[in-house]
C-alpha cells in the first residue's frame, strides 16, 4: 500500500511539472503573438466612413498583424484632439485649414491634397421637391435644413460660405439644424427630421435614405480638399507611414472614386 502511494505521488508530480511546462509554452506563444500584434489609430473625417471602411478591411486582410482603430468625427474636432495629445497615428482631414494648423504647430509633417469632393443639397428619398438654386431653400416648402456645425465640421463651413455668397445666410438661419458631422446631417434628412440638408456628393450612397436635390456650384465656396498625414507623436511611425502610403495607392484610389470622390 505504501509503495503504491509513493508511485501515485510520483506520477502526480510528473503531471504537475508537465502542466506547468505546457502553460509556460502557451503563455510564451501568446506573448509572442501579442508582441507582433499592432494597433494603429486613424482619425478620419466622417464623410470618409463608407469608402475608408472598405479600404481598412482590405488593409487588415493583407496585414493580419495590424488592427486599425478608426475614429470618425468632424475634422475640427479631430484636429483639436490631436492638439491635446490624443494617441493618433494618421489623420485624414476634410479641411485644409485644420490640417494646416497642425502642420504649423509641428504635429504633422507637410502633406499633399489626396481627394476632392462636391457640395450638394439632399432631401429625403421619398420627398418630391424641385430646387434649382440655393435661394429656393427659403421656400415655405422647406421648413428645416440640416448643415454641419461650421466651426468644427468642414461640410458646415463650406455650406455657410455658399449661403453667404448668394446672400441668404442671415435669412436662412431660423431654418437651420446643425449636426456634429456630415453623417449626422445625412441622418437628420434620411429620418425626415429635416426637409433638406447640405452634404458632400459622396454621402449619397445606396440605402442612405436620401437623394440628390441639387448640386451646389463650386464657385460659391472654397475648394473641398482632403489631406492625410502621419502624426509626429505616433508611437508606430513606420507602420503609420505604410498605411498612409496605402491610402494613396491605386487600389485605394479606385475605392474612393467608387464612393463619389474625385482624385487630385
Amino acid at each position: 500500500m505504501g509503495c503504491w502511494f509513493r508511485r501515485s505521488r510520483s506520477v502526480q508530480h510528473v503531471i504537475t511539472i508537465f502542466v506547468i511546462f505546457t502553460s509556460l509554452v502557451i503563455t510564451s506563444c501568446y506573448d509572442e503573438q501579442s508582441a507582433d500584434q499592432l494597433d494603429l489609430t486613424i482619425s478620419a473625417a466622417a464623410s470618409l466612413a463608407d469608402a475608408l471602411g472598405v479600404i481598412v478591411q482590405a488593409y487588415e486582410d493583407a496585414h493580419p498583424n495590424v488592427e486599425l482603430r478608426i475614429n470618425y468625427a468632424g475634422s475640427g474636432t479631430l484636429a483639436r484632439q490631436i492638439e491635446q495629445g490624443a494617441p493618433v497615428d494618421v489623420f485624414l482631414s476634410a479641411s485644409l485649414s485644420h490640417m494646416r494648423s497642425l502642420v504649423d504647430e509641428g504635429l504633422i509633417d507637410p502633406h499633399q491634397v489626396m481627394l476632392t469632393n462636391e457640395l450638394v443639397v439632399i432631401v429625403p428619398e421619398d420627398r418630391q421637391v424641385t430646387l434649382t438654386k440655393l435661394e429656393d431653400l427659403l421656400s415655405d416648402d422647406i421648413r428645416t435644413i440640416a448643415i454641419g456645425i461650421p466651426m468644427t465640421a468642414p461640410v458646415g463651413s463650406y455650406a455657410r460660405e455658399a449661403l453667404e455668397h448668394v446672400g441668404i445666410w442671415e435669412d436662412i438661419l431660423p431654418k437651420l439644424v446643425q449636426g456634429k458631422d456630415v453623417r449626422q446631417v445625412v441622418q437628420y434628412v434620411a429620418t425626415g427630421n429635416t426637409d433638406a440638408g447640405i452634404v458632400y456628393r459622396s454621402d449619397i450612397v445606396p440605402a442612405s435614405g436620401v437623394k440628390l436635390a441639387m448640386p451646389i456650384e463650386q464657385m460659391l465656396h472654397s475648394r473641398i480638399e482632403y489631406m492625410a498625414g502621419v502624426v509626429n507623436h505616433s508611437e508606430h511611425r513606420e507602420e503609420a507611414i505604410l498605411f498612409h502610403q496605402y491610402i494613396s495607392s491605386s487600389e485605394s484610389r479606385a475605392v474612393f472614386e467608387r464612393f463619389g470622390f474625385s482624385m487630385q
